[in-house]
């Protein structure tokens, strides 16, 4: 897919590309899914730069986009396996395609920390996403309400003040 000549300054167009790819890859297999994360902040409205770009998928269908991501030439493909860290433990597909890093979450059993180390279900619903656009694409996107819901969890103060103002 060509690079459209108004992409945000946001997103590069190596980003874009990769994005175009793996969605085109995900629908092709029937696979629900939506944007989360940073890049999900931004079709909301927010400005942040995107460093990886983090999907929500139902944890079933992450061994199939693993085997399919593999066949790729030039990507790497790192699990799925299960993920843990100070924020979230939830099942992990990670790929690099053309040097942009995908996070892909299972989003059946996703939990995410507090600061004070509280374990919250995020109960995430593919079903609930909102469409936005970008460029030629029209994504799922992960809706504001959850996204502020699960960034005030993490207690992410600098994430929230920008989100807030959307709401």
């Amino acid at each position: 897919m060509p690079t459209p000549p108004d992409l945000p300054r946001w997103i590069s167009p190596a980003q874009y590309r990769a994005l175009a790819r793996v969605i085109a890859a995900i629908e092709g297999m029937a696979v629900p899914y939506q944007v989360s994360g940073g890049l999900a902040g931004n079709l909301h409205g927010s400005r942040w730069p995107v460093e990886d770009i983090d999907l929500d998928v139902p944890s079933d269908a992450l061994a199939a986009l693993a085997d399919l991501f593999r066949t790729w030439p030039g990507a790497a493909v790192q699990g799925p396996s299960r993920y843990r860290d100070d924020e979230f433990e939830l099942d992990l597909l990670e790929i690099t395609l053309e040097g942009v890093e995908f996070d892909i979450s299972g989003a059946d059993d996703a939990v995410v920390r507090t600061p004070g180390g509280a374990r919250h279900a995020l109960a995430i619903d593919l079903s609930a996403s909102v469409i936005r656009p970008l460029g030629a694409l029209a994504l799922r996107v992960l809706p504001l309400e959850e996204l502020l819901r699960y960034k005030r969890l993490l207690g992410r103060r600098a994430d929230l003040a920008d989100l807030e103002r959307l709401a």
